[in-house]
């Protein structure tokens, strides 16, 4: 007997708390605020909810997803329902064009810069792959910082092979041994094809042994100082 008590207080429970469940009645669902909109340019929208509203349109859910229309293509009578004034609408309009003109401008410089920087550092790491092989090694003290460069007074970098001697007696290949001498007679031109050149420490980097061109000397003002194009390492 309490066996068969306890089953019908927990059935009792049960229809209590879950009476959508045990009735099968899942409530009604939102009526839409519009049955069907349908715009001046021809086009009819099923099943509306409109989102929101301001002076020159209105944002609606529809049957077939989002929708936003503007209060010009629509009926005298919806005009009328969300206080439809065309001069401030046409204002209103005009102010989100510019507003909109302005953002796709924006993006399309910033992709044009995010473009021109990816085509900057393939350039550079290609450049800097060329000049591990077949530039010269340099470190320089850079003298006087222009806009497109530095005159700098530079030294060529070389390993020489050394040659070490085992317990044994054997005589076998050492660490390289690395040297520099001036490369120039005087100041160079470093054209920069990288990072800018700072006064903060010794500069090193590649310089391509090829003059592209002459520059100006500090003092004499005639055109006899060499320009070579140099990079950073990677």
């Amino acid at each position: 007997m309490n066996l068969l008590c306890r089953e019908l207080l927990l059935i009792a429970v049960l229809v209590s708390i879950l009476p959508p469940l045990l009735s099968g009645d899942e409530g009604e669902k939102e009526s839409p605020d519009y049955a069907a909109i349908e715009t001046k340019s021809g086009r009819t929208y099923f099943d509306c909810f409109v989102k929101s509203s301001d002076a020159e349109g209105i944002v609606i859910q529809h049957r077939d997803g989002m929708a936003r229309l503007s209060l010009f293509d629509l009926t005298p009578e919806m005009q009328a329902k969300f206080n439809f004034d065309p001069v401030i609408a046409m204002k209103t309009y005009r102010d989100n064009e510019a507003r909109n003109r302005e953002l796709r401008k924006q993006r399309l410089l910033e992709a044009a810069k995010l473009q021109a920087e990816a085509e900057r550092r393939a350039t550079m790491e290609e450049m800097q792959a060329i000049a591990q092989e077949e530039w010269t090694p340099i470190e320089a003290d850079i003298v006087k910082i222009t806009g497109d460069g530095a005159y700098a007074r530079v030294k060529q970098i070389s390993f020489l092979p050394t040659t070490q001697t085992s317990t044994l007696g054997f005589e076998t290949p050492g660490p390289p041994k690395r040297v520099t001498r001036s490369y120039g007679t005087g100041l160079i031109f470093l054209q920069s094809a990288g990072h800018p050149f700072t006064f903060d420490e010794k500069w090193k980097g590649y310089l391509d042994p090829v003059s592209i061109r002459l520059t100006s000397d500090l003092a004499t003002g005639e055109k006899t100082v060499p320009v070579h194009l140099a990079v950073p390492p990677r």
